[in-house]
């Protein structure tokens, strides 16, 4: 049997009295479209607010039409509890298209920020700079202080020595 190129699906044919297959390249199909993870997030995110906008609004029309009929009945005949079956269903089809907008809305601005961290790497350098600094340990800065009032104190190192450690001590922080 023979295999299949990549990208291509096979096709059956009855031509007369013999099968012939043929394929059909998928690329032509869908594309041979390349997108980022960020962009992907940022499409499915549109798409499902998209969806949860549509399903929230029918479920709205559909509750208000349902309230409407639910009036008319005057609340006594079968029919009420037919409308009011409608409007629970309505409702939950309103519950459902509002969380798929959040849920959208959220896929969304992930995929944003995403493409935000990679555009800009440098923030990742400022983000870890600013870990390393909260690591440090204020007894690990106290003692180095310390130190460095001992080293003053005893005359080893002079008042702009002591001034100038003392404020990359400080820097480091």
């Amino acid at each position: 049997m023979k295999r299949l190129p990549a990208g291509s699906l096979p096709i059956t044919g009855k031509t007369s009295s013999t099968c012939k297959r043929s394929f059909v390249d998928t690329s032509l199909l869908f594309g041979r479209i390349k997108m980022k993870n960020s962009d992907i997030l940022k499409f499915a995110g549109i798409i499902g607010t998209v969806i949860g906008i549509v399903l929230t609004g029918c479920g709205i029309y559909k509750r208000n039409y349902a309230q409407m009929f639910i009036k008319a009945s005057n609340y006594v005949d079968r029919s009420f509890l037919i409308w009011s079956d409608h409007k629970r269903n309505a409702t939950i089809m309103l519950v459902i298209g509002l969380a798929i907008i959040v849920i959208g809305l959220i896929i969304f601005f992930v995929g944003f920020l995403k493409a935000n961290a990679v555009a800009n790497p440098e923030s990742d350098n400022q983000t870890s700079k600013v870990n390393t600094a909260d690591n440090t340990s204020h007894i690990d800065i106290e003692d180095r202080l310390a130190k460095l009032d001992n080293l003053k104190s005893s005359g080893i190192i002079t008042n702009e020595e002591y001034d100038e450690k003392r404020k990359k001590i400080i820097d480091e922080i």
